[in-house]
C-alpha cells in the first residue's frame, strides 16, 4: 500500500509541476470565449490568435508561471466548421473577430 501511495503522490508531483504546452479541444462557445480574451494584456499571462491551419482554427494562451517556475502554453483548437461563419471568415482571413475598433486609429 505504501508504494502505491508513494507512486501516486509521485505521479501527481510531476503533473503538478509540469510545464511546457497542450492542445485541448474546445466548443464554440468555450472559443469565443477564449478568443476575447485576446483582447486583454497581461504580464503573466497571455492570449493570442495562433492562426487556421487543415481547417480548425487556434488561440494561444502563454503563462509565465507555473509551480516549477517554467512558461506553459496551452493552444486551444476547433474546427472551423463548428464556429459561427463570421468568426471563421474573419479568421481564416487573418483578422481578430473580437478586437474592438479603435476610433481613436480612424
Amino acid at each position: 500500500m505504501k508504494r502505491i501511495t508513494t507512486t501516486l503522490l509521485f505521479s501527481l508531483s510531476i503533473f503538478l509541476a509540469s510545464g511546457g504546452s497542450d492542445l485541448k479541444r474546445v466548443d464554440a462557445t468555450e472559443f469565443s470565449k477564449i478568443g476575447e480574451a485576446t483582447q486583454i494584456i497581461g504580464s503573466a499571462s497571455q492570449y493570442g490568435l495562433a492562426g487556421v491551419k487543415d481547417g480548425r482554427a487556434f488561440i494561444k494562451h502563454w503563462t509565465a508561471i507555473t509551480v516549477t517556475g517554467d512558461s506553459r502554453t496551452v493552444h486551444y483548437w476547433i474546427p472551423l466548421a463548428e464556429l459561427p461563419p463570421d468568426i471563421a471568415s474573419a479568421l481564416v482571413a487573418g483578422r481578430n473577430p473580437w478586437r474592438k475598433s479603435n476610433p481613436a486609429s480612424k
